[in-house]
């Protein structure tokens, strides 16, 4: 987290392309599963909070080693039949399945809170960003 922050240079494209945003990330220890459930699910498709699983629980990536190694798994929805279950992606294999994980298998969790640093906003915007002509207009820090 503390490395995204230094990158002050690093802009998302909001949803609907006109504008640009500056964010920088909050992390905070969330131990209670219902309160990570209630955070993901509150913004499902954005990865709000990092869990640390067991290899052995549910269906986390096994790397021929033993239960008691950990993963961390990037959450981002509830999942889609088991709402009391979130799904997310490994961090140390980006490219498995996606990993479901219940109250059971969180060994501990920290939460990602963005904040809105600056906002650009761009006069015309085609899909692949701004379009021949295009300027930023505006850049407006938001309130701390």
């Amino acid at each position: 987290v503390a490395a995204v922050n230094r990158r002050v240079d690093v802009s998302f494209r909001a949803r609907h392309g006109g504008r640009l945003l500056g964010v920088r990330l909050e992390a905070r220890l969330t131990p209670a599963f219902a309160d990570v459930l209630r955070l993901v699910g509150g913004m499902p498709g954005t990865a709000r909070a990092v869990a640390v699983v067991a290899e052995g629980s549910v269906n986390a990536p096994s790397i021929g080693g033993s239960p008691d190694r950990l993963h961390c798994v990037a959450l981002f929805r509830r999942h889609y039949t088991r709402t009391d279950r979130l799904v997310g992606r490994c961090v140390c294999d980006p490219g498995a399945p996606l990993c479901e994980v219940g109250a059971g298998d969180m060994r501990a969790a920290v939460a990602l809170d963005p904040q809105v640093t600056r906002e650009l906003r761009c006069a015309r915007v085609s899909q692949g960003g701004l379009s021949r002509g295009g300027r930023a207009t505006s850049a407006r820090p938001s309130p701390p």
